[in-house]
């Protein structure tokens, strides 16, 4: 597992965390790696989370451990004049992180990513969970409910969307119910991946 700082580690107690771990530290970054680094925390936190091993308001002061150099004090510098609740929230933290490590290439093409995210073989919930984490790259569409169902009904299979556009929805999150309440019902057609990618050529 590579390292993302550069220097010797000093001496340190096992994490404050009821797991082991093999985590990177944080450190002095070489280009382009934070996201890997940020990535990879949030996916092994979710699952953790899921086992019932590690509540998500922990997630910030386990991640913020392994902060070494130079990413150490300007976590102890950008949490000191929030509310305790806004410092062990792990969406505040990762907008913050991103927005002081991310480089304008990186978060251009997360906003094409969001902007073309299609459903394809995901289910209805990890579509809406991958949908609602790329829309913070464009705050602009998130903040506007009108443009959030927009996309969101957009990205979702063509033959799944065709069953409930009947349904008058005012927000992408009464789609995204609708949508659950169709796939939960068993009446979810075979996925059509071939066919978006067909119209998206």
């Amino acid at each position: 597992m590579p390292r993302f700082l550069s220097g010797t580690m000093p001496p340190r107690r096992a994490p404050p965390v009821p797991f082991k771990t093999n985590f990177p530290d944080f450190g002095q970054l070489r280009p382009k790696k934070f996201e890997v680094w940020i990535d990879y925390v949030e996916k092994t936190f979710l699952v953790m989370q899921q086992e019932g091993n590690l509540p998500k308001e922990r997630w910030v002061e386990i991640s913020t451990w392994f902060f070494r150099q130079g990413a150490g004090s300007w976590w102890a510098q950008k949490s000191s004049p929030l509310s305790a609740q806004d410092a062990m929230n792990w969406d505040v933290f990762r907008r913050l992180f991103e927005a002081r490590f991310s480089h304008l290439e990186y978060n251009d093409r997360k906003k094409e990513e969001f902007t073309e995210q299609k459903q394809g073989k995901m289910s209805v919930t990890e579509y809406q969970r991958k949908f609602i984490n790329l829309s913070r790259y464009c705050p602009e569409i998130a903040g506007n409910p009108i443009e959030m169902l927009h996309y969101f009904k957009n990205g979702t299979c063509k033959r799944l969307r065709s069953l409930v556009t009947s349904t008058p929805c005012s927000t992408y999150q009464e789609f995204f119910e609708v949508l659950l309440r169709v796939e939960d019902s068993g009446n979810a057609p075979e996925d059509d991946v071939d066919e978006d990618n067909n119209n998206n050529a």
